[in-house]
């Protein structure tokens, strides 16, 4: 039903007490059968321009204050600070351990000096900065000569831009192992940053060139290009990567950073290539976080990260690029318990012969609006999780692999502390492989498809499209596509249930790639299909039938939405595994069964009934082929069906269906948009004299422009669908709707006289409402106002004029006082006009009732809500 909503603003004035009220568009409900539109209306007053004659004034009143005294006031509060420049610092010679700062140092800030040499940087920093320095410019390239110890709590900034030249110097440690002597450390648990910027560091020893094992230490490192095999190690405190260029390359497996956090900031590019097979980030407790819109690159021929979470900001960027020698093996590149992406996107890009073990493993995995790419290469799993993995929130996942040796997608713990394993929600997953030897989509726990469209392609394929220990539900619009010239593309193990409502599923198995197994198109418990599009194409002589199910199969067209049931093979299939009897129960306008090469002409059975209504079967089939009806709802012309098993030896199509469509034009009747069955002939009959022909696409969608907009009206659509022989001739019915059309913009009233306030205030204009029902069939309306909130003073000194509005219908009526409680303002008779105008004289409607001055404020503005409410069957 076609709903509106309108906005107004009603003002009510008088020269003592000004009332305001505003209509504004509210919620339209469903009230059992009935319908409400409800108008909000805001209701304020002026002033009062009398003082207040009946209550006591025992608030005191506000001093009056000049101007001038209020200069005073301020001035006298006023508090001088008084400033004095700077002391110019010591240009002396000072003595620093065994290092001396010439007169030449140059001193920029009173916190910041210019250093020649490592040696008497490592001077200064000693000494704490002589009480006044922590940041240090480099006026030339340094070395490490020894070790550097900070002192407990000292925090510093390391610049290698020389203030005067802007050229950027280096740090370079010596080819060293001997860590402890030419390191950067922390002293103690002490909070301690060192923030080094604009250098090149150099540094090749085993363990890096800074150091500290304490949790309160920050290493940050900004504008920085490094060489060399590790930065840091920082095993408890937090490193931050901003703007950063890594090359690791040098006789050492080591990783760039090991720290406990470590955030990356800006543009990083980590070229994590090492001849010992190292693994850029490896340490089991690390925590990295990828900051918003930064975007990081590493590079790496063996392992790319191996840390305890990953946390993926919105806007930022990982790219992974794996680089190996052709047909080498990298292990896993991306191992951690935690993987979070929020709005984020992760690329990885291997060679076509690269070997993998994994290339996401986690505990948990959830991706959230964001976009996955993975291309290239032979793995095992791409994305793989032992207690859950969620895609969801419009994320977008794209798989694209040579060899897949297990799941593409994968959930592995039994014992997961989850009931879902596997979410894939409100999102898309396109996956495509050219041989697999394990499953597409795998979960040990439940697997849940909702409102996403799922893409599988596998040229090989020699297991199942998804796999399952528990359920598998699809379901809210989802649609799953499946193709392969190989066998299995569509095959669902199963463990549980197996569940689909109101989604699409095509698989079109072309089999051209024989296998030597033998097994059925759908493994499961119970199997339910609720309003589902289900399109089977078995062209693969593997498949010997479609369920094989234990306990149930219900196959239900609920009549609300188009649902269809097709498996189509081009040699015998049989419906389910005769070895087992499951219960059959299906729900629609048609079955039908050929044993032909095509499904062109008229099926060897055809359950259906003569007026097209719905119907029921349930039934089961014994081992020996024998079917048992325990239900049977379906009747043509010549009564009761004769259901009887029948015996394929060739071409077999099972064709379950039922006709409906879906309008998604909502509120424009200017178009006809439409989903119903694949291909389906439409014929519209429309206002009385025209139509309009078409045919549903291969998703059943059809879309078209009327050339007159649809009228207020019962209108017809007929659509056929082939493959079922159903003709459906379906009511399209324009209801239309009911709205308060027209209110006044203004009501004013006369003049008030505070004194003599007492009785009833009439207004200076007439008012109108008028109500239009323009639906086909006018069942009622009526029309109520009520108050959201009586008229309450502005000024929040509590007073409230409680019932002084009224609502009076005609002059005989006293009127009724428009409280928080709704009142009928007018009930359409059994017979009415479509339209129907209100009319109310100055003396009549809303009116202002006021019995006396007792608790009306002088010079003060009240305000109130008033709600219209129009409810229709």
């Amino acid at each position: 039903m076609r709903t509106s909503l309108k906005k107004v603003t009603l003002f009510v004035l008088s020269t003592a007490l000004v009332v305001s009220v505003m209509f504004m568009g509210g919620t339209t409900t469903s009230i059992n059968a009935e319908e409400t539109k409800k108008y909000t209306t805001t209701v304020n007053s002026g002033d009062v321009l009398t003082e207040n004659v009946t209550q006591s004034d025992v608030n005191e009143k506000e001093s009056n204050i000049t101007e001038e005294e209020l200069k005073k006031n301020l001035e006298d509060k006023t508090t001088k600070i008084e400033t004095s420049e700077a002391e110019a610092p010591n240009e002396e010679s000072v003595l620093i351990e065994d290092s001396e700062v010439t007169p030449e140092t140059r001193v920029l800030k009173e916190n910041e000096v210019i250093v020649s040499s490592y040696d008497e940087f490592h001077a200064y920093v000693t000494n704490l900065g002589q009480g006044k320095y922590d940041t240090y410019y480099m006026s030339s390239d340094f070395e490490i000569t020894k070790a550097l110890t900070v002192p407990s709590g000292y925090s510093f900034i390391l610049d290698g831009k020389d203030p005067v030249t802007n050229e950027n110097h280096s740090l370079t440690a010596p080819t060293n192992d001997d860590f402890f002597n030419l390191s950067i450390k922390a002293r103690d648990n002490k909070e301690t940053t060192m923030h080094f910027k604009n250098l090149t560091i150099l540094s090749s020893g085993k363990y890096g060139l800074m150091y500290s094992s304490y949790e309160n230490t920050t290493f940050i490192y900004e504008n920085i290009d490094f060489y060399g095999t590790t930065l840091a190690h920082n095993t408890k405190g937090t490193s931050i990567l901003h703007n950063v260029s890594a090359t690791m390359a040098s006789r050492y497996g080591q990783e760039l950073i090991r720290s406990k956090t470590l955030v990356f900031k800006g543009d990083i590019l980590i070229k994590g290539l090492s001849n010992n097979s190292g693994t850029t980030f490896n340490t089991a407790d690390s925590n990295l976080i990828f900051e918003e819109y930064s975007q990081t690159t590493i590079q790496t021929d063996y392992r790319a990260v191996y840390a305890n979470s990953i946390d993926m900001k919105p806007g930022s960027i990982l790219n992974i690029e794996v680089i190996v020698n052709e047909g080498t093996s990298a292990l896993t590149l991306v191992s951690t318990k935690s993987f979070i992406m929020e709005k984020a996107t992760l690329n990885v890009h291997m060679m076509s012969n690269t070997r993998t073990s994994a290339i996401i493993s986690s505990d948990v995995i959830a991706i959230n609006q964001s976009e996955v790419n993975i291309e290239g290469g032979n793995t095992w799993q791409a994305l793989t999780a032992k207690q859950q993995l969620k895609i969801v929130g419009g994320s977008r996942v794209s798989i694209n692999t040579k060899l897949q040796t297990t799941a593409s997608i994968d959930q592995t713990e039994p014992a997961s502390v989850y009931e879902t394993g596997l979410i894939i929600e409100d999102s898309t997953v396109v996956i495509n492989t050219e041989s697999t030897s394990g499953d597409i989509l795998a979960a040990k726990k439940d697997i849940i498809i909702s409102n996403s469209e799922i893409e599988m392609h596998a040229d090989k394929i020699s297991r199942n499209a998804i796999s399952t220990n528990g359920n598998l539900s699809i379901i809210n619009q989802s649609k799953i596509i499946a193709d392969s010239d190989n066998p299995r593309i569509g095959s669902v193990l199963v463990g549980k249930k197996f569940r689909v409502n109101d989604s699409d599923i095509l698989v079109d198995a072309e089999g051209k790639v024989p296998t030597s197994s033998r097994y059925y198109m759908i493994t499961a418990k119970d199997v339910e299909f609720i309003n589902a599009r289900v399109a089977l194409y078995l062209n693969d002589m593997e498949y010997v039938g479609i369920f094989d199910v234990a306990n149930s199969i219900t196959i239900t067209d609920e009549g609300m939405k188009p649902s269809w049931f097709v498996a189509e093979a081009n040699h015998k299939v049989d419906f389910t595994n005769k070895a087992k009897t499951p219960i059959i129960e299906i729900n629609s306008q048609q079955i039908n069964v050929w044993n032909e090469v095509n499904a062109m002409g008229t099926p060897d059975y055809k359950i259906y009934n003569s007026d097209n209504r719905m119907g029921t079967l349930k039934f089961s089939i014994n081992k020996d082929g024998s079917i048992k009806i325990y239900a049977n709802t379906f009747e043509n012309e010549n009564g009761l069906m004769d259901i009887k098993a029948g015996t394929f030896t060739e071409h077999a199509i099972y064709a379950i269906g039922h006709i409906a469509f879906s309008n998604q034009a909502n509120d424009d009747l200017s178009v006809l948009d439409i989903k119903t069955n694949p291909n389906a002939e439409i014929v519209m009959n429309y206002n009385k004299t025209e139509q309009l022909q078409g045919t549903a696409d291969d998703d059943g969608q059809f879309f078209s422009k009327l050339e007159h907009p649809l009228s207020v009206d019962y209108h017809t659509i007929t659509i056929t669908d082939g493959r079922f022989q159903i003709v459906e001739v379906l009511d399209y019915t324009i209801y239309g709707s009911v709205d308060l059309v027209n209110y006044p913009s203004s009501i004013q009233f006369g003049s008030i006289d505070i004194t003599n306030a007492a009785g009833t205030h009439h207004r200076d204009e007439a008012m109108t409402l008028r109500v239009e029902d323009t639906r086909y069939e006018r069942t009622g309306w009526k029309l109520e106002v009520r108050a959201k909130q009586e008229m309450t003073d502005t000024a929040g000194r509590g007073s409230t004029l409680n019932n002084s509005l009224i609502f009076k219908n005609n002059s005989s009526h006293n009127g009724n006082a428009i409280t928080n409680k709704p009142i009928v303002v007018y009930e359409t008779p059994e017979h009415y006009d479509a339209v129907t105008e209100l009319q109310f004289d100055q003396d009549l409607g809303v009116l202002l009732l006021l019995t006396g001055a007792n608790g009306i404020y002088g010079n003060t503005g009240y305000t109130a809500e008033l709600e219209w409410i129009l409810t229709f069957n």
